[in-house]
């Protein structure tokens, strides 16, 4: 058979794939499942926090020590983190050694069990340790004390809307009688991240991330949790008149997750 009838038998027996009119078979889409998936987890999750550090004792003593401590129920983890001044340094929990280090110096380890538990320290000298615990129960900051001041005066509020991921609560700018900023967020919520931040932006309704990082900006602290109130005395040098949104920013993958347009 010559090449040209060759071509021209094969494309009579798969017609479909030469522009015939037949629907061509259904695929199987790939991210389907992934995507069905992941909405299932993030449902499952609301109400829950992305995981953060909270402080659940500090010591700051010297020589060997014991403690009682107690972590949540449903902590995910707990760890210890040192710093000493002597010659050595060795903590324990309930009996058993979990980590040692060379003083001075500095020195973490992760910890088992929940409920109350007993620390043990062996040291030589002085020595300052943190406990944490890792929580995804969301934060509940009570209004700072100075915004309930008669001469503390509301400057901006906005409601938050969601870019590239969902956000809900209301932002709200105080301006104490010494004239520094506090921004209180309330009734706040976001997607579940770590690694998220607080920005002031001076673009108004920002609808994209391009549309934010087109737009002066500026980081002014590590959000503190993603869903719960929350308080954040804003840096001296902050000048309202150059801030028209608060902007929820995502630094791992450089996104705008949520922002809330300030109304003077």
């Amino acid at each position: 058979m010559r090449p040209l009838a060759v071509i021209v038998a094969l494309c009579a027996l798969g017609l479909s794939a030469c522009g015939a009119d037949e629907e061509p078979p259904q695929r199987a889409d790939p991210f389907k499942a992934v995507e069905e998936r992941t909405k299932a987890d993030e449902e499952a999750a609301r109400g829950r926090a992305a995981p953060r550090w909270v402080t659940t004792r500090t010591l700051d003593l010297e020589g060997d020590a014991e403690r009682r401590i107690r972590i949540a129920d449903d902590a995910v983890q707990w760890r210890v983190r040192w710093r000493c001044d002597g010659d050595a340094f060795a903590v324990g929990a309930d009996g058993t050694e979990l980590g040692r280090g060379k003083c001075p110096g500095k020195g973490e380890v992760e910890g088992r069990g929940r409920g109350a538990i007993v620390l043990n320290f062996a040291a030589e000298g002085r020595w300052r340790a943190t406990v944490e615990q890792q929580v995804t129960t969301p934060i509940d900051e009570a209004p700072l004390p100075s915004l309930r001041a008669k001469s503390t005066r509301v400057v901006g509020r906005g409601r938050f809307q969601p870019i590239e991921r969902r956000g809900a609560g209301q932002a709200v700018v105080h301006r104490l009688a010494s004239g520094r900023l506090v921004l209180r967020l309330s009734g706040f919520s976001t997607a579940a991240n770590t690694d998220l931040e607080v920005w002031l932006s001076d673009v108004r309704a920002p609808k994209t991330t391009t549309a934010v990082l087109d737009g002066r900006h500026r980081k002014v602290a590590d959000l503190k949790a993603t869903i719960g109130p929350q308080n954040y005395v804003l840096p001296r040098d902050v000048e309202l008149a150059g801030v028209r949104s608060v902007v929820i920013w995502c630094e791992p993958v450089n996104i705008a997750y949520t922002a809330a347009t300030l109304k003077r």
